[in-house]
This record gives structure tokens, sequence and C-alpha cells, in this order.
């Protein structure tokens, strides 16, 4: 391989005529050294690559860092391709294509170990609506995945039916999130009229309830007993009357009876004021035992 490339860089000597030439120049010990030179090189280089594959492995299965030595491997890739061998070529690759798998493989657990998380949280909020969204491109995700990967292979058929397993997956989302509204809305609408029953019906009760104390006022106030008021009784003084004629003097006893009435009002005024303040006390105690015997049978 190594006398390959440097044929292919300094050419081949095939004529007697050439040889004479190199010999007379002394163009064949120059060449010599250059050989050994480029043969040296090649080999540090080999070492190199060699090298940067057993590190590039190791640290995929030690957990190292991947990173660093995936990235010299894939700068000896590009810059030595032509350089070397089919086998060394071929193992390079293979540690790359490795390494670049287990770094996508790392990168996809951290995304969906987030995702998972991110769902967990959202579940705990409550925001049922948030985690569809987040299933839904989930789900589209998938599908485009797998509608590429059949492009890549020319599967037309396969396709075509991810192609429409999308359009699908979109329907069932959009059906899903309309029915969730309208059930949100019907729910809405019945937490409003339950919660305006319910005013309504404390409205009422309270209404009742004031209809019912004013009626125990009024029936409290109706019960009370008023302490007993009579009159004096008429007293009618007839020695003024004469009665020796047959004929009755008519105008003597209206005078009686007018006298009569005019004592009665004399006497009920001057007793009014004492009677007005006697009652007030006894209606008051009434009132406030009536009140202590309410209050007791309610509690």
């Amino acid at each position: 391989h190594i006398q390959n490339l440097w044929q292919s860089q300094y050419g081949t000597i095939d004529s007697m005529a050439e040889a004479m030439s190199v010999h007379a120049s002394n163009r064949a010990d120059v060449l010599s050294g250059r050989w050994k030179q480029y043969v040296d090189m090649m080999w540090r280089m080999h070492d190199d690559v060699t090298n940067v594959i057993n590190r590039l492995n190791g640290e995929m299965e030690q957990g190292g860092n991947i990173a660093e030595w995936l990235a010299k491997a894939e700068s000896h890739a590009i810059g030595n391709a032509q350089k070397l061998d089919k086998t060394t070529l071929s193992n390079l690759h293979a540690a790359i294509d490795k390494a670049r798998a287990k770094m996508r493989q790392m990168a996809d657990e951290a995304a969906n170990t987030k995702k998972a998380l991110e769902k967990q949280l959202l579940n705990a909020q409550g925001n049922a609506s948030a985690v569809a969204e987040m299933e839904q491109r989930e789900a589209i995700d998938a599908l485009q995945k797998q509608l590429d990967a059949a492009k890549k292979m020319g599967n037309d058929k396969a396709a075509a039916d991810y192609q429409q397993s999308i359009e699908l997956q979109k329907r069932i989302y959009e059906t899903e999130l309309n029915r969730q509204r309208a059930e949100a809305e019907q729910a809405k609408r019945e937490a409003a009229e339950a919660e305006a029953a319910e005013i309504k019906a404390k409205q009422d009760a309270e209404r009742a309830q004031r209809e019912q104390a004013q009626r125990e006022s009024t029936s409290r106030v109706q019960n009370i007993t008023l302490p007993e008021f009579k009159l004096p009784e008429p007293q009618l003084d007839l020695s003024a009357i004469d009665l020796s004629n047959v004929q009755i003097d008519t105008s003597a006893i209206s005078d009686a009876l007018a006298q009569r009435d005019s004592a009665n009002l004399a006497q009920i005024k001057e007793q009014l004021p004492q009677l007005i303040n006697d009652l007030i006390p006894q209606i008051a105690q009434k009132l406030i035992e009536q009140m202590q015997k309410d209050f007791k049978r309610g509690i």
C-alpha cells in the first residue's frame, strides 16, 4: 500500500535511459532517503490512527470523553482517507459510526427523560390539554421519522401509508380536542346553572327566615296579656231629683247624666297618665319573658 502511494506521488523508473540518468545524477540515493522518510511518516500516521481507534472504543466502553476522541477520529477520516489501508480505514469508520450512534442514543435518552418529566409535571398541575398536545407532537414525530426512512429506502407504498397515518393522527387529535372543548363548555354551563340555583335557594331561605321571624314577633305581641283596666262604677246622685210630681222632669235627668259623664271623664283624664306609666313596664316585662322562652326553645 505504501509503495503504491509512493509510486502515485513520485512515479516509476521504467527505462534504461532514465535509470542511467538517475545513477549519473545520484538521484537513486536521494530517492532512497526520501522513501525511508515516507515510510516512517506513513507508519506514524498508522499508529496515530490505531491509537485513536483504540482510545475511542475504550471511552465508549468506560463511559469516558467520547466527544473528544470522536472529533480526532473524524479528523483522521477526513484528512488521511486516501493514505490509510482498507482495513485501518474500515476500523476507523466503524469506530466513528459506533461512537456517533452512542452519542445519538445518549441524546435521545436525555430528551426522552426530559419529555417524561415535563409530562409528569403537567399531569401534576392538571394541565391535560398541554399533555395531549405533547403526546400529539411525539406521535407525529415518530410517524415522520418512519416516513423519512421509507422514502430513503425508496418504498413508495410504505411512504404513502405513513403519510396517510400522519393525516389520520392529526384528525384524531382535532376530533378529541373538539370533544374536550364541548365537554368543558357543557360543564361550565352546568356549573353556572348550579351556582344560580344555589343563590336562589339561599335567597328563598333567607326570605322565609325573615317572614318566620316577623310572624313570631307579631305572635309574641299578640300574646301579651295587658292588665285589666276597669272604669270606675258610675255613681248617680238621685237626691237632686224631685219625684213629688207625677210628671218626670227629663231636663233634670239629662243634667244628672251630663254631670255623671263629666265626672267620669274628669276621673279618666286624671288617672290616664298613671295608667300609662303602670302599663309600659308590664308590657316590656311580658316581651322580655316571651323572647327568653323563644330563645330557650331555639337552643
